[in-house]
C-alpha cells in the first residue's frame, strides 16, 4: 500500500497557458513571469504558497516538488528509496505501517534465532549463516525502532520530515499543531481525501485511442476508404 497507493500528487497546470512560449500569444506578461508567489493565512500564521516552474502551479501549503518523482506532492515528507515512492498525505500511515511490520518481522526473526543459547552457540559453530542473520536483524531493529521513534515524534508534532529539516516555522508558531491527540488523530485516523489524479482514466482513454486507430483486417471498403473497427 505505501508503494502502490498515491501520495497525493497534485495535478500539473496547463503548460500551454502558462509557459513563456505563451508570450507571444499576449496571455502571459513577461513582466511577470514566473507569477509571483502567493500568500494564504493558516490559523493566524502567513503561509507562502510557492510557484513551481515545473508543474506551473501555486503549491498548496505542505506541499513540494519531488526531484526524482518529478511531482508535486501534497504534505510530502521524503521520497524514501526502498519503496521507490514519495511519502505524502495519502500513503504515510501505511509507510508507517510498514515501518513497525518490518520491525515486528526481524524481532520475530532474532527470537527465532536467539530463543535457545545453548543451540544458538551450537548454530553459530555449525552453520555460520545464523550468526549472520541474527546480527542483520539485530541491526536492521535498531535503524527501524530510531525511525519509528523519529516519525513518533513527527507525528505527535504534526510535521513532516521536510519540515523538520526545513524548519519554516522557526520564527512564528506552528499553524498545523492541534496538539498532541489531535495531531495524532489527524495524521492515522481523519479520513483520507480522494486522489487528485485519475491514472486509471488516462489509460483507459489511451488504450482506447490505439485500439481504435487500428485497421481491420478487411482492408479497403467498396468506396475505396480503409474500414476501422470490426469488418463487415
Amino acid at each position: 500500500m505505501a508503494a502502490t497507493r498515491d501520495p497525493g500528487i497534485i495535478p500539473r497546470n496547463n503548460p500551454a497557458a502558462l509557459s513563456p512560449s505563451s508570450l507571444e500569444d499576449g496571455t502571459t506578461d513577461s513582466a511577470t513571469w514566473p507569477p509571483p508567489s502567493r500568500f494564504l493565512v493558516v490559523n493566524g500564521v502567513e503561509v507562502r504558497l510557492k510557484f513551481c516552474r515545473t508543474c506551473k502551479i501555486h503549491r498548496a501549503p505542505r506541499s513540494y516538488h519531488c526531484a526524482v518523482c518529478d511531482n508535486c506532492v501534497g504534505k510530502f515528507d521524503q521520497h524514501c528509496p526502498w519503496i521507490s515512492q514519495c511519502v505524502g498525505l495519502r500513503n504515510y500511515r501505511f509507510y508507517l505501517l510498514l515501518m513497525c511490520s518490518a520491525l515486528a518481522f526481524y524481532a520475530f526473526i532474532l527470537k527465532l534465532d536467539a530463543a535457545n543459547a545453548e543451540v544458538f552457540s551450537y548454530l553459530v559453530t555449525a552453520l555460520p549463516e545464523t550468526f549472520a542473520l541474527a546480527a542483520l536483524s539485530f541491526m536492521a531493529m535498531c535503524v527501524l525502532a530510531c525511525l519509528l521513534a523519529s516519525h513518533a515524534f513527527l507525528v505527535a508534532k504534526n510535521k513532516t520530515s521536510h519540515e523538520r529539516y526545513k524548519g519554516p516555522y522557526r520564527s512564528s508558531p506552528d499553524p498545523y499543531d492541534k496538539g498532541v491527540v489531535g495531531n495524532i488523530k489527524e495524521c492515522l485516523f481523519d479520513k483520507l481525501p480522494p486522489p487528485r489524479v485519475d491514472f486509471r482514466a488516462a489509460a483507459e482513454a489511451e488504450q482506447n485511442f490505439g485500439s481504435s486507430v487500428q485497421p481491420s483486417a478487411g482492408g479497403d471498403n467498396d468506396d475505396g476508404e480503409l474500414n476501422f473497427g470490426s469488418s463487415r
